[in-house]
């Protein structure tokens, strides 16, 4: 529960059970253009756009590559024992900071809840092995809410994300 309040996906299901942009300006389909068959129709190709002047709550910028590294690090880390939908891409090409195009392998459904989170490049690039940095215990999210406190098996604590996109006075728990 708490990871929904810190970390946001590209897209999510509303209570409807439809596809809703969180940090995309649309939800990519075929019938906005968004996600092309290839000419073979055998793969799939969607684009995603991220909303601009989204920031990490670390007051860094979302940007494509953050897309990019997720899927990479979802693919490379030997932990990682679920790769549902990762592993469905073929490569991601990333034409500029707020776009990334998503090459699947093959036609792949559930494409958008593929990023169902997003993890900052910025911050673990430097690290050969992210379980080992204190990401696991207070990542970085772009949501309205950070986490400043954690004690296994006691409590996470957590406060306003000053960089969040919403209004001033919102979050409010």
């Amino acid at each position: 529960m708490v990871n929904n309040g810190v970390i946001e996906g590209l897209a999510e299901t509303n209570t409807d059970g439809d596809y809703i942009p969180t940090l995309a300006t649309k939800v990519p389909t075929v019938a906005n253009g968004g996600a092309k068959m290839t000419a073979d129709g055998k793969k799939l190709d969607v684009t995603w756009e991220l909303k601009p002047g989204i920031r990490w709550s670390d007051g860094d910028p979302l940007t494509s590559a953050d897309i990019k590294y997720t899927w990479e690090i979802w693919m490379k880390d030997p932990k990682v024992n679920n790769r549902t939908g990762f592993s469905e891409i073929e490569s991601i090409d990333l034409p500029n900071d707020l776009t990334a195009v998503v090459h699947y392998k093959s036609i792949y459904a559930p494409y958008p809840l593929n990023f169902f989170s997003l993890m900052p490049k910025h911050l673990l690039e430097k690290e050969a092995d992210i379980s080992k940095t204190d990401y696991v215990r207070r990542p970085l999210g772009t949501g309205p809410f950070k986490i400043t406190e954690f004690k296994t098996d006691e409590s996470i604590t957590l406060e306003k994300n000053a960089n969040y996109r919403g209004a001033p006075d919102k979050p409010y728990l």
